[in-house]
């Protein structure tokens, strides 16, 4: 029993004293990922300290595995996602999620607005950009398009309008 107090007594000495030293550590991730058609594997790491700090014995990094499968349907108009994360570290979680995203042609409504506005953000007035963006938002409202829609091949409307914007 007396070993042990003296054990604790070490170690919260150690402690006040780790504690007093001088850090100038970045947090630090490494990620490994691997990707097969719709699954994918993804591992990261995530440690406050460098290994050759002295107050790198005290720290608690996180690690994290998540599995995810993703399927994408034009015919069924959806696109789902499974998720899975185990992470450990400062404790022991697991996280589920499932996100489902309507799946549209390339010719749906707002798709086939995004080349027309982005090219009136470059060549028109702000008047007719704005006129543009508000038939964008009225389609919206309508209930035929969402900002979370998505083509077959996974581009959302942002994906679209960064891919008909000129390179600077």
């Amino acid at each position: 029993m007396m070993n042990l107090k003296s054990l604790v007594r070490k170690d919260r000495n150690l402690k006040q004293r780790l504690a007093k030293a001088r850090c100038t550590c970045q947090t630090h991730t490494s990620a490994l990922g691997y990707r097969l058609g719709w699954l994918a594997l993804a591992y990261t790491r995530t440690s406050i300290h460098d290994p050759r700090c002295p107050v790198s014995s005290l720290q608690k990094s996180v690690t994290n595995l998540q599995f995810r499968a993703t399927l994408c349907s034009l015919i069924l108009r959806s696109r789902v996602s499974l998720s899975l994360t185990l992470a450990c570290g400062t404790g022991f979680s697991v996280k589920q999620s499932l996100t489902c995203h309507r799946v549209v042609a390339d010719s749906s409504p707002a798709f086939s607005l995004i080349p027309g506005l982005v090219r009136s953000v470059y060549n028109t007035t702000e008047e007719v950009f704005r006129d543009e963006v508000d038939r964008l938002l009225e389609i919206f409202q309508q209930g035929q398009a969402s900002p979370h829609d998505r083509t077959a091949d996974g581009y959302t409307l942002l994906h679209v309008s960064i891919k008909y914007s000129p390179k600077l």
